[in-house]
């Protein structure tokens, strides 16, 4: 998780989803 960027990602109204991309992907 240093080097990653974490998205927090709504499923619905209550339900999230947390999605953790390399850092090299999220650019």
């Amino acid at each position: 998780l240093v080097n990653g960027v974490v998205k927090f990602e709504r499923l619905g109204k209550y339900k999230k989803q947390v999605s953790v991309y390399p850092a090299e992907e999220a650019k």
